[in-house]
């Protein structure tokens, strides 16, 4: 195998429950909360209707429970409409480069399949973070245009492999079984925004449980699928190499959201509910926002898409403008999932506040986001009668890690009692904090499949 491969198969064979810290198990099982509450949320959406809808009345010896379809499905299939719920949304966590609870879809399911344990599926979990968060940190391919399934498939293959046991040989087939076959194109994240944009990593944890569970048969995969003629090296990324070296663990660095939408926006729509308290939107003549390079490209009309940014028209290209975001945080005092109405993502008030704001880069402040993990903003705010006010911040609420489980409780109950009675949703909830002691998921399975729109 090569360099790349056998340094997560090193860090497949090490990992071990008994060494991981205690504020990382939180971590840990914190995002789990955080993203099966997202899942509940996402659940009514047109995506994960259609999932539900490719799944049902489909059987394989190997199953696993999909939110809201009586019976088990196949494993891979459920591994995708589960991601797809968690997905939708976009308020599951986030990391460099992209979701790493994504990846909860697929071992989720893989569990529950093979009858793990909590602390085998946590142990999972671990891997499938730390890989993900290194190939981030370690090289980003959206700057490549490729889209983040790219993380999610290799950090995934890995947990999945630590999950069923698969020995080394093993380990480097099913990564390498994952990614050769997985590399997205970011055209789903560009322009106008379809349904794809939450499906296209559910999509990679469909791909990447098959792959793993051929190598567990015994398939093989290139055995240099980074390093080789026409790999991951030469097609994607160019050279590099993996440091698992990095004091704080990847799942505390993830961070929460606050607010239903790109995690860039989290920082501009805070400073409009603060900057609600102090103005009325209709004495703002003018907003200009100051952020670093990669807020900008994304969300603020930086990649040729000002058109589509300033003009939305899907519920996936709302959620990814910056100026959509912010004018209804400043009308509405908040952005949540209720802001998201086909009648408000049109509203013609709205596009007049949104035609008040400007989005450009600043190179410093693209260092302080590069260097020190900041999202900041600098927002001006000119009035009618000349005056000015000025708001800026480096983080929102929810990043950096920064929810308690009382606020990961509130966030998760206000999601699953939309599809659950009260007492199953907080039997849900208490099952996932208390999975150290579960000896399998299959209470976790059952309320699943209770969900009901």
């Amino acid at each position: 195998m090569d360099g790349p491969l056998a340094a997560i198969v090193d860090v497949v064979d090490k990992a071990d429950y008994a060494t991981i810290r205690p504020s990382t198990r939180e971590a840990l099982l914190g995002h789990l909360v955080d993203s099966v509450g997202c899942a509940a949320g996402g659940f009514d959406s047109e995506p994960a209707r259609l999932a539900r809808e490719i799944v049902r009345g489909t059987s394989a010896p190997v199953a696993a429970s999909v939110a809201g379809v009586p019976s088990p499905v196949p494993v891979e299939l459920a591994a995708f409409a589960n991601t797809t719920m968690i997905r939708y949304l976009d308020y599951n966590d986030a990391g460099r480069g992209g979701h790493p609870s994504d990846m909860f879809g697929a071992l989720l399911a893989v569990a529950e399949a093979s009858g793990s344990s909590g602390k085998d599926l946590l142990t999972a979990v671990y891997v499938a973070y730390e890989v993900y968060e290194c190939f981030t940190d370690a090289v980003s391919v959206r700057d490549r245009g490729w889209d983040q399934g790219v993380h999610c498939s290799l950090g995934a293959a890995a947990g999945l492999a630590k999950l069923l046991g698969l020995p080394p040989e093993q380990t480097a087939n099913a990564l390498s079984l994952a990614i050769t076959p997985s590399i997205p194109l970011r055209v789903v994240r560009t322009g106008e925004l379809s349904h794809w944009k939450g499906c296209a990593t559910a999509h990679a944890m469909l791909t990447t449980t098959f792959g793993v569970r051929l190598a567990q048969l015994g398939m093989t995969g290139p055995p240099a699928p980074f390093e080789g003629a026409d790999g991951v090296f030469d097609q994607v990324t160019g050279p590099f190499a993996f440091d698992f070296g990095q004091p704080i663990s990847a799942a505390e660095r993830a961070h929460y959201k606050y607010y239903p939408s790109e995690f860039h926006s989290q920082v501009p729509i805070y400073l409009m509910t603060e900057l609600r308290e102090q103005v009325a939107p209709e004495d703002i003549a003018s907003i200009e926002v100051v952020t670093f390079h990669l807020a900008w490209h994304e969300i603020g009309g930086g990649q040729g898409d000002a058109a589509q940014k300033w003009n939305p028209r899907t519920r996936e290209t709302a959620d990814h403008s910056m100026p959509w975001l912010m004018a209804v945080a400043l009308r509405d005092g908040t952005v949540s999932s209720a802001s998201f109405t086909p009648e408000l993502i049109a509203d013609a008030d709205l596009r007049k506040l949104m035609s008040r704001i400007q989005v450009r880069q600043d190179p410093a402040l693209t260092v302080r986001h590069r260097q020190h993990r900041e999202f900041p903003a600098e927002i001006t705010v000119t009035l009618s009668d000349g005056s000015m006010r000025h708001l800026a911040a480096n983080h929102a609420p929810g990043q950096g890690g920064r929810m308690s489980r009382e606020q990961l409780n509130t966030k998760f109950d206000s999601m699953a009692t939309t599809v659950l009675y009260a007492k199953q949703a907080h039997s849900l909830r208490d099952q996932l904090w208390g999975l150290e002691q579960a000896s399998n998921l299959s209470g976790v399975g059952a309320l699943l499949r209770a969900f009901r729109a």
